[in-house]
């Protein structure tokens, strides 16, 4: 049975027959690390298939009116989002009144 660990003259042997082929490094920020997550590439398919079908070709004039578009669109969306919850928030009220009036004979 051996021991778990080397010993120093073991290692010190390792590191002159092999000291070409040890890479060195800073750790810290300089390390880099290949974290990258490998995308499936039919997902990668699609997300090139969308950049390409959204880049809009056209005139100047054709991509203004289509900028402001979709600011008025977006502005609507904001416009009737702000509506609907005034209108629940109304319901909300009137349904609270309509429970404390049941109540109220008992």
């Amino acid at each position: 049975m051996g021991t778990s660990e080397p010993n120093d003259l073991v290692i010190y042997n390792f590191i002159l027959k092999n000291y070409s082929k040890i890479s060195f490094y800073k750790v810290g920020s300089e390390q880099i690390i290949n974290t990258k997550k490998k995308i499936n590439p039919k997902r990668l398919q699609r997300i090139a298939r969308k950049q390409v079908n959204n880049e809009f070709q056209g005139t100047k004039a054709q991509k203004t009116l289509q900028k402001q578009h979709e600011l008025i669109k977006k502005e609507r969306k904001k416009k009737n989002s702000k509506e609907k919850d005034e209108r629940r928030k109304i319901m909300f009220k009137k349904k609270q009144a309509k429970k404390k009036e049941k109540h109220k004979g008992r």
